[in-house]
This record gives C-alpha cells, sequence and structure tokens, in this order.
C-alpha cells in the first residue's frame, strides 16, 4: 500500500520522502484525535503529540521514504475508528477497512486484531463484538484491492495466494535463520539498548594496499534514538493505565494499553529493529498521559503537578538536542 503513496510522491513532489512527511503530519493530527477520545478537551489531550512530534525516530522515519511511517498512520487510524466503534458499532465496519490497509502497508499490522478482540471480550458487549467480527471480511476485501495492479498485469486470484505464500515463507525463514533473545523488543523500549556491540578499528595503508586491524572494542550498543523520558517509562504507564482503566470500566482508555501490551506480548521473541515501535509508540505516550491525569485528578497540590509536567515536557524537548552515542565500551 505505502509503495504506491512513495510512488505518488515522486510524480508529485519528484521525490519520494515528501509524502512520508505528509503522513507524518496526518498522524499526528490522528493521535490527538485518539488522545481527545480518551483524555477529553483537557490539555493532557495535548501531551501525546507533542511527544510523538518530538520523538527523534518519528522525525527521522517522517523525512525518508520507508513504509514505516504509513503503518504508523494506518494503525493510529484503526485505533481511532476502533474507539469510535465502541460507541457506534457502524464505525467498525471503517475500522476493519483501514485494518486491511494497515496489513497491506505491513504486515506487523496483525498484532490490532488480538489487540481489538482482548478489548472487547474485556468489554463484554458481544453486540460490538458481532459487529466487529462480522466487519472483518472487510479487511480482507480492502488487503486484496490493494493489489489491483497485479490483477491487472494478468495475474490470476491463484498467483495472489502463493505470492502470498512465498511473502509468508521468507518471513518464517528470517526467523528461523536468527536469534533473538527473549523481550529484545522490550528491552528496546526501556532501555535502548540493542544488544552487544562491537567496533573495530583499522588502520588503511593506501600506499602499500594493507589494511591492519588495531583495535577491537566491545561494548553495548545503543539505539540513538532512544528518548529516556518518554521510551522508559511507557511500558510501566501501559500496565498502570490498563490497571486505571479497568478499574473504573474505562473501556474506551483501556484499547490504548492493550495495544502496546499486545504488540510486546506478539514480538517479544521475534527478529526486531527499532523503527517496529513506530506504530505503537503513541499508545505509550497515551498512556503516560492518561496516567498523568490520573494522578493530577487525585492530587491535593495540582499546582506542585503542573510544574512537574512543564518542567517534563521542557526536557522532553531539549533532550532532542542530545545524542546518545551509538556504541558504549565497557
Amino acid at each position: 500500500m505505502a509503495k504506491y503513496f512513495i510512488g505518488l510522491s515522486e510524480i508529485i513532489f519528484t521525490n519520494p520522502s515528501t509524502m512520508s512527511f505528509i503522513f507524518s503530519m496526518l498522524t499526528i493530527i490522528v493521535v490527538f484525535l485518539i488522545s481527545r477520545e480518551i483524555l477529553g478537551d483537557s490539555l493532557f489531550a495535548l501531551m501525546p503529540p507533542f511527544m510523538l512530534a518530538l520523538d527523534k525516530l518519528f522525525y527521522e522515519f517522517s523525512v525518508i521514504s520507508m513504509l514505516d511511517i504509513y503503518v504508523t498512520f494506518f494503525v493510529a487510524l484503526s485505533t481511532l475508528l476502533f474507539i469510535k466503534g465502541l460507541k457506534n458499532p457502524k464505525f467498525f465496519i471503517l475500522a476493519s477497512i483501514t485494518f486491511g490497509l494497515a496489513m497491506a502497508t505491513k504486515w506487523i499490522a496483525i498484532f490490532l486484531f488480538p489487540a481489538f478482540l482482548v478489548v472487547l471480550m474485556l468489554m463484554r458487549n458481544w453486540n460490538n463484538l458481532k459487529w466487529f467480527l462480522a466487519s472483518l471480511p472487510l479487511a480482507i476485501i480492502a488487503y486484496i484491492s490493494t493489489y489491483a495492479m497485479f490483477f491487472v498485469n494478468g495475474n490470476s486470484f491463484n498467483d495472489f495466494i502463493e505470492l502470498q505464500k512465498a511473502m509468508l515463507n521468507y518471513q518464517l525463514f528470517l526467523r528461523q535463520h536468527s536469534y533473538t533473545p527473549p523481550l529484545r523488543i522490550l528491552q528496546i523500549l526501556t532501555t535502548g539498548i540493542s544488544g552487544q556491540s562491537v567496533v573495530y578499528h583499522y588502520n588503511i595503508n593506501l600506499t602499500a594496499s594493507e589494511v591492519t586491524l588495531v583495535s577491537t572494542e566491545y561494548g553495548i550498543g545503543m539505539i540513538t534514538e532512544f528518548n529516556p523520558l518518554t521510551w522508559s517509562i511507557a511500558f510501566a504507564s501501559a500496565i498502570l493505565a490498563f490497571y486505571y482503566a479497568y478499574k473504573k470500566r474505562d473501556y474506551i482508555a483501556l484499547t490504548i494499553p492493550v495495544l502496546l501490551l499486545t504488540f510486546i506480548a506478539i514480538f517479544s521473541t521475534a527478529q526486531v529493529f527499532e523503527w517496529y515501535l513506530l506504530p505503537i509508540l503513541f499508545s505509550g505516550f497515551i498512556s503516560t498521559a492518561y496516567l498523568f491525569k490520573n494522578f493530577y485528578e487525585n492530587m491535593k497540590r495540582k499546582k506542585l503537578f503542573n510544574y512537574f509536567i512543564i518542567a517534563y515536557l521542557i526536557a522532553i524537548f531539549i533532550f532532542l538536542f542530545i545524542s546518545i552515542p551509538y556504541h558504549i565500551t565497557i
């Protein structure tokens, strides 16, 4: 799906990255709309889009031509439509279509289905569950529709099935032939550590056409886009937000932490890269804002907490200009 937008960007803007920037702006708007659904018209609803806009990983993928910013948009839009569907089941139709488009962009969006299912099961609104399940065929139709040019070029439905099998086998092959430590995605999110790192120093002698290994440094590999002020607390915030939302039977708010927790559960043993976090970063940020709002409502010294929030947001902005080394020698 995203490749169509990349091609359209080439045609309209003569470069593949402009459409990525447009979709990043649309994603921020959608995240704000989700925040307002959960946090109301309070200033807390401005926190998640602010945190997302200042996130280094989000910014980097907003200015390059990659699939991840597009899948982030469709995941966020699917979430918004699903939340609206909890109030009006007819929105599940649009949510399913958008889910299909998200899957057509990148298969990582598969986590949306179990996440939405968990929310509906916890809600025990069987009418909503029926609407959601009945609308799922539209997700399949939306997914297949993105292959319109594939069929126009003479390929049959059997060719389509074989292509999907080949894509699935390729993904399974990559995972079977690579070892990923359990919960690596959680390690990246909470600590910014990518794993063990080895740096080799070479001496290049152009005259003698010789390359000599001078030294080897062992250390810890770091995610340079990591932000300890937002990423590190996202998982804990999701757990606490889940607790508060479930306790208050606030099923709309419950959707957000369930997204992040389901994502972590599904990809805890998979081969992952830091950019896999993009589609669920907003859920961590909204969980954090939801938690702050609950703290604020239960505090007596609200003015002091206001100062804390202001200082926290300023710190996030300042951290945008702080560089994290990709390698820490030990």
